[in-house]
């Protein structure tokens, strides 16, 4: 069905080396309306490379690794799916190693997002398009641009409606400086969980976990989603990074 290049061209790769199954569900859940990219391709270049700054980070997408295969995620506010770990104080150990961390010099912040697209055959960009965000702007007091650089969006194919979109998309996730939590969770969980998953942190006290929109040590009830993921085969136990 994926295989249509011809046989001198693509990455070789089998269904079983891609979590094919969620770029269909991602497709069908985010992109059902259908956004096209048109690329020129004049030299050999790197397929991991084109296909993670190409395609997928215009698209709000980024590369992660699921059960052994390559997979994606969508850089969007955690979405609660089908399947959804609670993580509390019954499987979450050593409550004193929690720690919770927000920066604005990070890679988890972004008050602008600025698309440049229409690549011209002099390899300059015809188009400029900035999504931002006012009200961080004013109460930070700090602008930090995240900038996309597209050779594949083009205006007469809907090129400013896909930035203008997930532009949006990205603010909403990362204007207000997106925060990491980094938990131990016993072996039951860990079993239970991949990297990209989206979960439930419960503390109503009994963790201490610092609650940054609030400053009192109680996270209460929010969603998460994990972005690195450390099991320890001998013991069990999994380190877990999630990302507000």
């Amino acid at each position: 069905q994926f295989d249509t290049l011809p046989t001198n061209a693509g990455l070789k790769m089998t269904p079983q080396e891609v979590d094919v199954q969620s770029h269909l569900d991602i497709r069908r859940r985010f992109f059902s309306t259908g956004y096209n990219l048109r690329f020129f391709v004049d030299k050999k270049s790197s397929g991991k490379e084109f296909i993670e700054q190409e395609i997928y980070r215009p698209l709000g997408a980024y590369s992660v690794t699921r059960y052994g295969r390559l997979s994606l995620n969508l850089a969007l506010p955690p979405i609660a799916g089908e399947k959804l770990v609670i993580l509390d104080k019954d499987n979450i150990l050593d409550p004193g190693t929690i720690t919770v961390s927000r920066s604005l010099n990070s890679r988890r912040f972004y008050n602008v997002i600025k698309f440049s697209y229409d690549l011209s055959d002099d390899g300059t960009y015809q188009s400029i398009l900035e999504v931002l965000d006012s009200t961080s702007l004013n109460q930070i007091g700090i602008d930090s641009t995240l900038n996309i650089a597209s050779s594949g969006i083009r205006s007469d194919l809907g090129g400013s409606v896909l930035a203008r979109r997930q532009g949006q998309h990205l603010l909403n996730r990362f204007k207000n400086a997106a925060y990491e939590v980094t938990v131990k969770v016993n072996f039951r969980a860990a079993t239970q969980i991949q990297v990209g998953d989206i979960i439930v942190l419960k503390d109503e006290g009994n963790l201490q976990i610092a609650n940054l929109d609030t400053g009192e040590r109680d996270v209460g009830v929010k969603l998460f989603e994990v972005i690195d993921y450390k099991p320890d085969i001998k013991t069990g136990v999994g380190d877990l990074t999630l990302l507000s």
